[in-house]
């Protein structure tokens, strides 16, 4: 920053009349502002834009200062679903979730200094997939999962259901083979409960690994993990077409919330809490508050009712039984 500082009289010395006595005044603020305007243009050059890695949820490098689409887009995530507005699809609907949705012998857990990812390749080999139910034929591979979370047990997932916030919110990320800037992903509530999730066991016991942002840790679980096991048993979900929650939130991404939570203890909650970001403080908030649910970009959101991800028989023998019942 430039100071001005006041020169007094006694320190000049004019030879000339007061008519040079003046301009020579006028010459030096006129430097003065120069060197200023200089400064300050160096400053900007100088100044890292907020891209990639330079952005954070709270002050001067947050969300009002989000780059991209994340000012400007028109259908923009996340949201607050209001559950009484939304289009009910009454049609039958397959959601088809691999059943061999199980990550491979290794993964990588990472703290990138906003969130901690689980990434691992996925491939035709792997079959950790999204096909169907709107999303087309063509299958969209797992890419990573990561989670939202907040300062305490009442806040800390992204989308909200009727105004309800929840502590923890996953988000399971997939991408199109055939185009992978189209994106997929499956969003899950947490709720307290007084017992650990022992899915979710999995992850949390390896956070303090990836305490510090930046340095991966390679896990070798001793057995296979299953992600269908930290989806909820009934799949009842919301889908609404949005956007990438961090910059630069691009609006390529078709969301599926799912309306019931499953369980997050306390006790892992807070082992989420106890990592840094990348301004070496604990991360204690990572979300994005809601954006418009209805735009002019996005008229509608839909609820989608599925029995069951794991039996379809269960659903036509329940389904056959209240026919006989109807019939008798």
């Amino acid at each position: 920053m430039v100071k001005f500082v006041t020169i007094p009289k006694k320190s000049v010395k004019p030879s000339c009349a007061t008519h040079d006595w003046k301009l020579s005044v006028s010459s030096v603020q006129n430097v003065t502002l120069v060197v200023f305007l200089v400064l300050l243009g160096i400053q900007i050059l100088i100044r890292p834009a907020c891209g990639a890695d330079d952005w954070c949820y709270e002050g001067a490098c947050g969300p009002k200062s989000w780059p991209g689409k994340c000012n400007t887009g028109n259908k923009q995530s996340p949201i607050n679903i209001p559950t009484g507005r939304v289009k009910i699809r009454l049609k039958s609907t397959k959601l088809v979730v691999n059943r061999n949705y199980i990550i491979p012998k290794s993964y990588i857990l990472k703290n990138n200094g906003h969130t901690v990812q689980m990434l691992f390749n996925a491939n035709e080999s792997s079959k950790c997939y999204l096909v169907g139910d709107g999303l087309g034929k063509s299958p969209y591979y797992f890419s990573q999962l990561h989670f939202h979370w907040g300062p305490n047990d009442r806040i800390g997932s992204e989308h909200l259901l009727s105004g309800k916030a929840y502590p923890l919110e996953m988000h399971m990320v997939h991408k199109l083979k055939k185009d992978e800037s189209k994106i997929a992903v499956l969003a899950v509530l947490f709720y307290i409960s007084p017992r650990d999730n022992p899915s979710l066991s999995r992850i949390v016991n390896n956070l303090g690994q990836v305490v510090n942002p930046g340095e991966p840790a390679i896990i070798n679980p001793r057995s296979k993990i299953s992600l269908n096991k930290l989806l909820p048993k009934r799949m009842r979900m919301f889908r609404y077409i949005g956007s990438l929650t961090t910059p630069p939130c691009t609006e390529n991404v078709v969301w599926t919330v799912f309306q019931d939570p499953v369980p997050v203890s306390k006790r892992q909650l807070a082992a989420f809490r106890k990592l840094k970001g990348s301004n070496m403080k604990q991360m204690k908030k990572t979300f994005r508050p809601v954006q418009p649910a209805f735009t002019a970009g996005r008229k509608n959101i839909f609820f989608l009712r599925i029995l069951s991800k794991r039996n379809t028989s269960s659903i036509f023998n329940s389904v056959f039984s209240k026919l006989r019942n109807l019939l008798n």
